[in-house]
């Protein structure tokens, strides 16, 4: 029997993420997880909206191809 089905990692992409997504990843492969990856923007105007979306892709983009070569499953 596996503990965690399913593992909710919220990122707020900053240098701490990268730590935190290497103990998923170690957590994922023990209990054969699969892994969903969570980021919440807050934004009060449209260029704002357009510079956080983008820097969200390529934060989660980054975590994904951690797990990628580990074959686990994702999702973001």
């Amino acid at each position: 029997m596996f503990l965690y089905k399913k593992i909710l990692v919220l990122m707020d992409c900053s240098s701490v993420d990268s730590v935190i997504v290497e103990h998923i990843k170690k957590l994922a492969k023990i209990h054969k997880s699969q892994v969903h990856f969570f980021h919440v923007v807050h934004v009060h105007t449209l260029d704002q909206q357009r510079i956080a979306i983008e820097e969200t892709k390529n934060c989660l983009a980054k975590a994904k191809s951690i797990f990628k070569i580990q074959r686990s499953r994702i999702r973001s």
